[in-house]
């Protein structure tokens, strides 16, 4: 048996789940010794009809054979307990031993070879008996096994996938081609059918998925699709593991795409605004992610969660990662935007060190840097340094409130863009010039007045910060002041005290 072979073999003796290693090797060995035996009667000599003749002899010979409706497939070899699906597979395997080409017709109780020995097709057919009694030798084998016609095979019938609220009636009436290498997925399949029809809908599904992932082709991803969209309309959605119902869905035709993105919107939804469950939304939405294998998809999937996640939680106030995920995902979408700029101005209003915050902004630029929120950062920033710089220079530190009130003319761009700023910009050029009026140095505040004034033009406000012509001083204040007597006395006498 070469490589090949040997592994599709192993498959088949897998779709019994209560095989062992130890009894695949024991009806390996069996299988072994029927092909030896084909090859002591010299099939390569013969014609097809003898050669098949020879081989149908050897096979019903080298065990007992006996009917049986659920023989799983190692039974025709163990203790010749075979159905239609079972004979029909062995025969498929013998015939890859012998190099003759054949398809595999199947029906629900019954199937036909499409066998290639030459020019002309042959049907060989298999079906499920009517007769219950199980012993093989009171049945004609003829209707069983050989039924050889040279006559071409007509078309088979074609699938469409049915809509979500299509028929919950699954039906296999027509034939399906199967290729030979669709061997131990053709069992799944069968066997799901079976299941199915017996009411049993989760264990049919369970086995269709193995065929599918075996052979995803039709009919199996026909029947797969139509199993899964009837679980879905009976689900509920309230566990974390129903959207790997949503995560097989996608794998189907992309017109599903929009169920998928609503059903999970809703589930989110549902168990945020009754529960408020984010550790429930998270876990579904990193079960699903993971099955979403459309970029699309999952980058809408993914901005839903994000958005829900920052409304329902006002992730602003604490953790701005759910809106920003989702401004990276749609850099100029206006909502997520809206949710960023309000995080940032919620930091930016609870300050208590602004040094720290201009970290926080420089990380927050990295992040963002390819949306619309980088402008709002870059503002935030210029705020920031007129807000040090104003604090430095009412505590008179000049040279750190020089170094920020720098940084903020060699970035900052007229025309002034709002309020906030026309606001920022007056307190702090008049604290700029009222640090040199409290030291008496009123050509430096004028120099500082006027640089105020180019941002906003006629400011009375900045205009005022030189505006007062200090009284005629006590004569025990004739002397020079030091530093320390003069701060005392401002903060007696001066105007803005």
């Amino acid at each position: 048996m070469n490589s090949l072979h040997e592994s599709e073999f192993n498959l088949c003796l897998a779709t019994d789940q209560n095989m062992t290693e130890g009894k695949a090797s024991a009806l390996k060995s069996s299988f072994e010794d029927m092909q030896k035996l084909l090859g002591k009667e010299r099939l390569t000599d013969k014609n097809f009809r003898q050669k098949f003749n020879d081989t149908h002899k050897i096979i019903f010979n080298h065990v007992p054979m006996r009917y049986y409706e659920g023989a799983e497939f190692p039974d025709i070899l163990s203790n010749g307990s075979y159905n239609f699906l079972t004979s029909s597979i062995l025969y498929s395997l013998i015939l890859k031993k012998l190099n003759i080409p054949s398809d595999l017709l199947l029906a629900i109780n019954k199937s036909n070879f499409i066998v290639y020995p030459g020019v002309n097709q042959v049907i060989l057919e298999t079906e499920n008996r009517t007769d219950k009694t199980g012993d093989f030798s009171t049945v004609d084998k003829k209707s069983h096994i050989v039924n050889m016609l040279d006559k071409k095979v007509q078309p088979v019938s074609n699938y469409q996938l049915s809509p979500l609220q299509g028929n919950s009636v699954i039906r296999v009436n027509e034939m399906e081609v199967m290729k030979n290498t669709q061997l131990p997925a053709m069992i799944y399949y069968y066997k799901a059918i079976v299941q199915y029809n017996a009411g049993k809908e989760e264990e049919a599904y369970q086995l269709i998925r193995k065929a599918c992932y075996l052979c995803p082709e039709n009919p199996y991803t026909v029947i797969m699709y139509k199993m899964l969209t009837n679980r879905m309309q009976k689900c509920e959605f309230d566990r974390v593991e129903d959207v790997d119902l949503l995560g097989q869905l996608s794998r189907f035709e992309e017109d599903n795409f929009t169920y998928i993105h609503k059903t999970f919107q809703s589930m989110v939804l549902t168990r945020m605004s009754k529960k408020n469950d984010i550790e429930f939304c998270k876990a579904a939405y990193d079960r699903l992610l993971p099955q979403i294998k459309n970029v699309l998809l999952d980058d809408e999937i993914s901005y839903m969660y994000y958005m829900i996640s920052a409304y329902y939680n006002n992730s602003y106030r604490h953790n701005l990662t759910p809106a920003i995920e989702a401004l990276k995902l749609k850099p100029f979408d206006k909502s997520a935007l809206t949710i960023v700029e309000r995080g940032l101005q919620y930091k930016f209003d609870s300050l208590n060190d602004p040094k720290s915050f201009l970290d926080t902004l420089n990380r927050y630029e990295k992040v963002l840097n390819k949306t619309e929120a980088i402008n709002f950062i870059k503002d935030l920033r210029l705020l920031t340094y007129l807000d040090l710089s104003r604090h430095l220079f009412l505590s008179n530190q000049l040279q750190d409130g020089v170094k920020y009130i720098s940084l903020f003319e060699s970035d900052f761009k007229l025309p002034v863009p709002d309020t906030h700023f026309k606001v920022a910009i007056e307190d702090t050029y008049y604290e700029y010039a009222r640090y040199y009026v409290r030291f008496n140095n009123r050509t430096m505040a004028q120099k500082i007045v006027n640089k105020g004034l180019q941002y906003i033009p006629n400011s009375n406000m900045i205009q005022s910060a030189n505006g007062w012509n200090a009284p005629q001083k006590p004569k025990i204040y004739k002397r020079t002041m030091t530093k320390a007597e003069y701060d005392k006395y401002m903060m007696k006498n001066g105007p803005d005290r």
